[in-house]
């Protein structure tokens, strides 16, 4: 499959961006969050190889089952992984906006859908990155079975960038 096409696929087929929100451009140093696409990219300051596995050990560690792992393209993927309460040691409302009921965010008491897409491609000085990411939720307990799409809060992209720069200074 061609690079980033399966990412592409992810955000156009499973999920969609809040319409509601508005668009939130916010550059974090070399790098752009588009809140209304869910997307994120920028230049890191390592090699492809490097930024790629320093990324799949970040997605263990927040215990993200990759679905799809291709070291080839320097591509990692989760598609419509159910995430329950939290992600990693965080609730999922601090990552995902998915609304609020009278008992909470919805993102911490519905089932969540979450596809998560990563792309590490060289660039003259490091590497380039790519995230997509969007969410979809589901009141099972409740009893209910239509989807309510999610918004990113930009969190866990951070939360990314953040330890990439740890690891390579300059990012």
């Amino acid at each position: 499959m061609r690079p980033l096409a399966w990412l592409t696929a992810i955000l156009v087929l499973v999920g969609r961006p809040v319409a509601a929100q508005e668009k939130l451009l916010t550059d974090w140093g070399t790098f752009v969050f588009e809140r209304d696409l869910g997307s994120t990219s920028g230049l890191v300051a390592g090699p492809a190889d490097s930024v790629y596995r320093v990324l799949k050990a970040f997605f263990a560690d927040v215990k993200l089952a990759m679905k799809e792992d291709d070291p080839a393209n320097h591509q990692l993927g989760v598609k419509r992984l159910r995430v329950s309460r939290r992600i990693g040691t965080k609730p999922v409302s601090a990552f995902l906006s998915c609304g609020e009921g009278i008992t909470g965010a919805n993102a911490d008491l519905w089932h969540v859908f979450l596809n998560l897409g990563a792309q590490v491609s060289p660039a003259p000085k490091g590497s380039r990155l790519q995230i997509l990411l969007s969410a979809d939720a589901v009141d099972v307990p409740g009893g209910r079975s239509e989807r309510v799409p999610c918004a990113t809060t930009g969190r866990l992209e951070l939360n990314i960038l953040t330890h990439l720069r740890q690891v390579f200074p300059g990012t």
